[in-house]
């Protein structure tokens, strides 16, 4: 017989693993799952010990290339039905799947062309035919479709494979047993098994306690089908043969049991796995199955919260493997927040070991803040979920890295600085020395410590947290430069790079490098990398998410810092509106300046999600925060009349253009844009406008028509004092007040 095995997306490897195991013929592994050869009490080992597979399918019959739906009929007139229904009082369901195959417009009706096949035949044979039972049929047949290839297969295993039956206590959500085997998995926890050694399992989030049963199953090498070994498909078929299932039966008690004693001698009295939750009633349920699986006595459940574990908790070396709350399955407020808070704590206390977590929300999945973890996609049923995995050194290795990554600094730190990196070391030293004080009076941890200045080293460097380091540098032209000038610059970068650890700014993997060159007018900067991971840093008492290395931009435009405090101070009781918002850094500060409402707009939706990330791990969540991915002219176009703001944050780019949408030229469009503002622009109301366009010149018309008041020198702080030119333009607009009847009035609108 040849079985086809179906698996989950990313599990076949796990159930090829299990074939071999079982010492089963011709294994080969596909996309799906695994086909195998082997008689009848191989089908039904297989179906007692897997843990990966979702069903086990026999196959019947292949056809190649079936170019109708009555081809498909007359092949499946054919097959020997009998063989798998001996009389029309066993009943049948037809379950279909398929794909590229042009003349199969519904799948459903190529299962009907079957069923009728099935008892056209049985009417010759029996003069009747048996019924359709799509509840509890007594056998099922399932037809595949692919590139016109037709492969019937009859369900050996029952459609119920993955679902062990120890479930005693019904719970609302819950992950599916074969998905948790495959987090472990994913995990180290399987393969060291395999190496012959057993680490503890730890789920933060325990629910139910489908993850620590799985484990505690697997690594007792118990057999799973045995929890409810009357529930497969197979023994309602003719060849079943009561006997040999019995012995097949008997050689599985004997390999749970025997695995259970090992896995006790090893414990020692002792639980191997640990379950923490915050509901009672969830661990309850939890026991209870895990008592119906035979495997109690290895795990203990425990009510903690998860967000304040500590060392105590989780053994050294463990592997946490856990199924946290998400948005599809459970409405939460500030979800990311506690996957944020969550990852964090579990840096904090674990002391090497691993994290491999499953999420449907990818937002949640973003949050996590490690720079090294590992995602992929996994179908959990028909969700599409995000697997997280990330792995932790134990403090011994911390320490012999730390300590081999210390005397490669000395070493590299002793050498003599080259010609010119002398000036550069002295600069910084002098920065570093003014700014830091200053700064830290003003509990600011993220600064410009050098902008230029120094010959040849034309780059800014900033300094985020005292912790991480980017280099910016500055390049005059407008194509890429050959490898001779490509090798002069990076060995100037490596000059800076001493200098920066020399004066303790950053360690060596904290500095990050950025090359802006002169821009075409038509050229966009570009993603520079698929890492999407993000940092955090803080400014006036907010985090904020940055990424060093995606784009040319961090996340933040540090020279705005004293524009996002005035909107800060400015915020209370108003309606908010920041118009091509970025990252949100501005809506987060008036959320925090407690804005009755903030409204965010930006084209990008990549700025867009992130604009709500920043949001969310400040905890400003609800109905009164509202983000529009949408050109922002369109958007000013778009409002009705009677939508109004009390203050407005104009940052727009000097120049942009997309696909999706007209250009926008700072100088030719921003007197339209800020006529189109002023009008939803209460009378009493404040638009702060921003520009980074060096030659920038107000137009005269804005001027004539609204108050405008210059706050440049207000807006920049020390760290960005010190150039040729400003970094930025900065302007308060107002409505100007007009006489009327020996009255002073707001004038509202305009036409220009």
């Amino acid at each position: 017989m040849r079985f086809f095995a179906l698996a989950s997306d990313r599990c076949a490897e796990y159930v090829k693993v299990e074939c071999e195991k079982l010492k089963l013929s011709d294994i080969e592994q596909t996309k799906g799952g695994v086909y195998f050869k082997g008689d009848f009490k191989d089908g039904e080992r297989f179906c007692l010990y897997s843990f990966f597979s979702t069903r086990l399918l026999a196959e019947i019959d292949t056809k190649k290339r079936v170019n109708s739906q009555e081809e498909l009929y007359e092949f499946a007139k054919d097959i020997e039905w009998e063989k798998y229904i001996p009389s029309p009082d066993k009943t049948f369901l037809i379950t279909a799947s398929g794909a590229d195959t042009p003349w199969c417009k519904n799948i459903l009706s190529a299962s009907l062309k079957i069923k009728d096949a099935i008892c056209d035949r049985q009417k010759e044979l029996f003069d009747r035919r048996s019924n359709i039972d799509k509840e509890n049929p007594d056998v099922v047949f399932h037809l595949f479709l692919n590139n016109s290839n037709a492969y019937i297969y009859v369900d050996f295993s029952s459609r119920s494979l993955s679902k062990r039956h120890y479930r005693e206590v019904s719970t609302p959500v819950y992950l599916q047993e074969n998905i948790a085997s495959a987090l472990l998995g994913f995990s180290p926890f399987v393969t060291l098994l395999s190496k012959g050694r057993i680490t503890n399992v730890v789920d933060p989030f325990a629910g139910s306690g489908t993850i620590l049963i799985e484990a505690a199953l697997i690594a007792s090498g118990s057999v799973p089908g045995l929890i409810d070994s009357s529930r497969f498909a197979f023994m309602n078929l003719p060849d079943f043969n009561k006997e040999e299932w019995d012995e097949v039966l008997s050689k599985a008690v004997k390999d749970d049991e025997n695995g259970k004693a090992k896995l006790r001698e090893y414990a020692n009295g002792k639980p191997l796995f640990f379950g923490y939750d915050i509901d009672e009633s969830m661990l309850n349920a939890a026991r209870i199955n895990a008592k119906k699986a035979g495997v109690a006595e290895f795990i203990a459940f425990e009510s903690k919260d998860a967000l304040t574990l500590s060392e105590n908790d989780i053994p050294p070396y463990s592997c946490i493997v856990t199924d946290p709350p998400y948005g599809k399955r459970i409405e939460a407020e500030g979800l990311s927040t506690l996957y944020f808070k969550f990852a964090k704590n579990t840096e904090h206390i674990i002391d090497g070991g691993s994290l491999t977590l499953i999420t449907s929300n990818k937002e949640c999945a973003d949050i996590i803040p490690y720079n090294d973890k590992r995602v992929f996609n996994l179908l959990n049923g028909a969700m599409n979920c995000f697997v997280i995995n990330k792995r932790f050194l134990s403090k011994k290795e911390i320490a012999e890295k730390e300590q081999r990554e210390k005397e490669e600094r000395n070493e590299r730190l002793t050498r003599p600085l080259r010609q010119g990196a002398l000036a550069l070391y002295n600069t910084l030293l002098k920065n570093k020395n003014e700014l830091e004080s200053y700064f830290a009076q003003k509990n600011v941890s993220c600064y410009r410590i050098y902008d230029g200045g120094c010959a040849p080293f034309n780059a800014a460097i900033d300094v985020f947290e005292n912790k991480w380091v980017v280099i910016s540098e500055y390049s005059s032209s407008y194509t890429e430069k050959d490898d001779a000038s490509r090798a002069k610059d990076d060995a100037k970068i490596e000059d800076m790079k001493v200098v920066i650890e020399r004066l303790g700014l950053a360690e060596r993997e904290n500095i990050f490098i950025k090359t802006r060159k002169r821009m075409l007018k038509n050229d966009q900067y570009v993603k520079s990398s698929n890492n999407d991971e993000k940092l955090i840093i803080h400014e006036h008492d907010l985090n904020f998410l940055v990424n060093f290395t995606n784009y040319i931009d961090n996340g933040i435009f540090l020279d705005s810092r004293l524009l996002r405090q005035k909107i800060k101070d400015e915020s209370r009781d108003k309606r908010f509106l920041n118009l091509f918002c970025y990252t949100g850094t501005a809506t987060v500060h008036a959320a925090k300046g407690q804005a009755l409402s903030t409204v965010s707009v930006d084209s990008s939706s990549t700025y867009l999600n992130w604009a709500k990330d920043n949001m969310r791990i400040n905890d400003f969540t609800g109905m009164n925060h509202f983000y529009y991915q949408e050109d922002v002219m369109s958007f000013m176009k778009s409002l009705d009349r009677k939508t109004k703001f009390d203050l407005v944050f104009l940052d727009p780019p000097t120049f942009s253009n997309s696909h999706s949408r007209a250009s926008f030229d700072i100088q030719k469009d921003h007197e339209f844009l800020i006529m189109l503002i002023m009008n939803h622009l209460e009378k009493n109301g404040k638009l702060i406008f921003c520009t980074n366009f060096r030659d920038f010149k107000l137009s005269e018309r804005t001027a004539q028509f609204y108050n405008v008041k210059e706050t440049t020198d207000e807006t920049i702080d020390v760290d960005f004092k010190n150039r040729k030119y400003n970094i930025h333009r900065s302007f308060e607009i107002t409505h100007k007040p007009f006489k009327l009847n020996n009255t002073y009035c707001k004038k509202t609108t305009n036409k220009i």
